[in-house]
């Protein structure tokens, strides 16, 4: 058995550490919700301590003429999200973002992430925020209002 004072003592050192240790963040986290343009270029310019994301940029997003011949929940289009980020940080890091395309009532069309790298010191560099090509019903597109996206950076 130990002597109470040798217990005190122990308690009285841990307790500043552990509260140094609840004090540090476990991740920088932006998330936010950005209105869908036609174009697929949305702005985002938020922080997350060393990054900086600038836009959600997407590929491969469905004709005019698509949208309007799709002929039901069968007929996809695999649109990909990229992010455009800069790192002013002195170490490399990565991403853990979410992306999740949503209509005006909060009903998730599709959704997709990924786990990109960052290099340290990039300028406007463009990541893949898909893991693999999400699909979503090209009949759909018409009820796309919001981009929600969430991003949190783990240095490295």
């Amino acid at each position: 058995m130990w002597p109470k004072s040798v217990l005190g003592a122990l308690v009285l050192a841990i307790l500043p550490l552990r509260a140094t240790i609840a004090d540090e963040p476990s991740g920088l986290t932006i998330d936010k919700e950005v209105p869908f343009t036609p174009e697929g270029r949305l702005d985002v310019d938020e922080d997350a301590g060393p990054v900086h994301v600038g836009q959600v940029v997407f590929q491969n997003l469905p004709t005019d003429s698509e949208i309007r011949e799709a002929s039901g929940p069968g007929d996809t289009s695999r649109p990909q999200p990229m992010l455009v980020v800069s790192n002013s940080g002195a170490s490399a890091a990565t991403l853990e973002v979410e992306v999740t395309l949503e209509d005006d009532e909060g009903q998730v069309l599709m959704s997709t992430d990924n786990h990109p790298y960052v290099k340290k010191d990039c300028i406007n560099e463009v990541v893949k925020a898909y893991h693999r090509k999400p699909a979503m019903r090209t009949i759909d597109w018409p009820r796309l209002t919001v981009v929600h996206l969430k991003v949190t950076v783990v240095p490295r």
